[in-house]
């Protein structure tokens, strides 16, 4: 149910480490730190209206959403 009710999430990448890397003459960037949600509140219709997403190496939170 929470994929439907879920808001878009972007996590800066400015909150994460970012590896630039090259493959086959094109350049790609990835990470390899990884999230945790640390709070998650719904309305009564069972929708997603409060979220805190959390960077597990740094703790810093990375996303919030009415919370």
């Amino acid at each position: 149910r929470e994929l439907y009710t879920a808001p878009f999430i972007w996590v800066s990448a400015d909150k994460m480490n970012i590896q630039k890397t090259e493959w086959q003459g094109k350049t790609k960037y990835k990470t390899y730190d990884k999230f945790t949600v640390t709070n998650i509140r719904y309305n009564d219709n069972r929708e997603i209206d409060g979220l805190v997403i959390v960077n597990e190496k740094t703790k810093a939170i990375v996303y919030k959403l009415g919370v």
